[in-house]
């Protein structure tokens, strides 16, 4: 095995632990980037994109897209289980996604299924509005 080859599974190796201890958020290619970065220890743009592909492809991560004008983010999966179903909120005024667990969008999946026989993707379903951080911001 080449030094090059060593190297390379030890950016993948770092990758994942980082995942790993985000798991639970959301984050995007740039975040990956800017963590290594940080560290004193950059990863090339290409190369995480790469990773982050092959890792979606293992099933280790999962993608959300939340429209066509911005980037992909990323969500560790637990080896355990698959991602939990959940939707998302995205704030249009700071940008932040939040992932929620919610029995009521469920059951409004579930009545669209049955009375409209049209099936709802969690994953990708986000609602748009305004969060609490920058609605507490509008008071001050």
């Amino acid at each position: 095995m080449s030094a090059a080859s060593i190297y390379v599974t030890r950016q993948r190796e770092a990758l994942e632990a980082y995942l790993r201890s985000v798991a639970g958020r959301h984050v995007s290619a740039e975040d990956v980037i800017e963590h290594f970065a940080g560290l004193g220890e950059p990863i090339g743009r290409a190369t995480v994109y790469r990773y982050l592909r092959r890792l979606e492809q293992d099933g280790v991560i999962q993608r959300y897209v939340t429209d066509g004008r911005e980037a992909s983010c990323f969500q560790y999966v637990d080896e355990s289980a698959e991602a939990p179903e959940h939707f998302h909120l995205k704030c249009e005024r700071c940008g932040t996604l939040q992932h929620i667990q919610c029995h009521t969008l469920s059951d409004l999946g579930q009545h669209i299924k049955g009375e409209h026989g049209f099936d709802v993707n969690p994953f990708k379903t986000v609602l748009y509005g305004i969060c609490h951080d920058c609605k507490i911001g509008e008071n001050l």
